[in-house]
């Protein structure tokens, strides 16, 4: 929801990403309010999952030495929420770079139509982004927007284009990771890196979300 001014809405708490909505010339921006709703739901519900760990450590649909049970249905789902948070975090980014830059330029939908100033935007959202989010951001590109298999770069080495179609969830206390191995072909290492997806939200919460918080982690002296 909007901060308690109904005229302002801040973005970024950390940098002042402040939008005056009387001031904004695009009119209609509410992906901003569901994609932050989103992106709570799926951290959420991977801390469910985490806190479940602490309190049944032994439970075979997790494993008991940090890889997963594969065949277990919380595997698949994980797996997709890590997939659908990177998604949709970039997405998010890149909309408050984007606000931000309509705010400075005075700038409507017709400023930035058919391509118009396009440079400049992406630019401005990718600079962000690799400062926020680095690995999420590479983890977005070469596994959940497509697999880099399916669309390799010219520097994706065979490691990389191994390791996105890999299994890659794994839990390592207190957190659930992917790419937490780091994976070699032959002398070639992925060039995807490791990232927790309820430590990245919380890691985030000061600047982006402040109202949201997680349940927190029992700390039983449990070593896994």
């Amino acid at each position: 929801m909007p901060d308690e001014d109904k005229n302002i809405l801040v973005l970024d708490h950390i940098e002042n990403i402040v939008i005056h909505h009387d001031k904004m010339k695009i009119r209609n921006y509410q992906a901003i309010f569901y994609n932050k709703t989103g992106l709570y739901t799926l951290a959420k519900n991977v801390r469910d999952r985490e806190i479940g760990v602490r309190l049944n450590p032994f439970n075979i649909k997790y494993g008991v030495t940090g890889m997963f049970n594969m065949n277990s249905p919380e595997f698949e789902m994980i797996t997709s929420m890590f997939n659908w948070y990177s998604t949709s975090i970039v997405s998010y980014i890149q909309l408050i770079s984007l606000l931000k830059i309509a705010q400075q330029k005075n700038w409507s939908l017709d400023d930035i139509a058919k391509g118009k100033n396009k440079k400049y935007i992406h630019d401005d959202a990718k600079e962000y982004l690799n400062r926020l989010i680095p690995d999420i951001y590479t983890w977005r590109h070469k596994v959940s927007a497509h697999y880099a298999a399916y669309d390799p770069f010219r520097n994706d080495n065979i490691a990389t284009l191994e390791q996105s179609l890999f299994p890659n969830v794994m839990y390592h206390s207190p957190y659930f990771y992917v790419a937490k191995v780091n994976y070699k072909s032959g002398e070639e290492i992925s060039d995807l890196k490791e990232w927790s997806l309820t430590k990245n939200y919380e890691d985030l919460s000061g600047r982006l979300w402040p109202e949201h918080k997680l349940k927190p982690i029992p700390h039983y002296p449990l070593n896994l």
